[in-house]
């Protein structure tokens, strides 16, 4: 059976999105960072089920969220890690947490997730 890829259900990745992945990954972190203190993993979501979540949550392709993620570390390796060509709205939008996280941070935050 092959797969094809149905164009009009193709999502327009805005700001908002790439924003909301970025709130979800350090959130992530954060919080199994917090389980992991209490020694109450049961509790804590596989990469997996994340990324699952996340994409069903913006309306995405587990990949294309996969891949998004690799585009935001990019930009934040300058190329030297995961995938080019990433869009403006990753490059704004991960502008916006390095105002908030070091490079450094928010570089560990998305690794964990991929």
């Amino acid at each position: 059976m092959e797969n094809k890829i149905d164009e009009k259900n193709l999502k327009n990745w805005t700001i908002a999105d790439d924003m909301y992945v970025l709130h979800e990954i350090v959130y992530r972190c954060r919080y199994v960072k917090d389980i992991e203190r209490s020694n109450n993993l049961d509790f804590m979501e596989s990469k997996s089920e994340f990324i699952t979540r996340v994409a069903q949550e913006i309306g995405v392709h587990e990949n294309s969220l996969q891949m998004r993620i690799k585009n935001q570390l990019a930009f934040l390796t300058e190329e030297k890690e995961g995938l080019k060509n990433y869009a403006f709205n990753t490059e704004l939008a991960v502008k916006k947490y390095l105002r908030k996280y070091s490079k450094m941070k928010l570089y560990m935050f998305i690794k964990s997730i991929i």
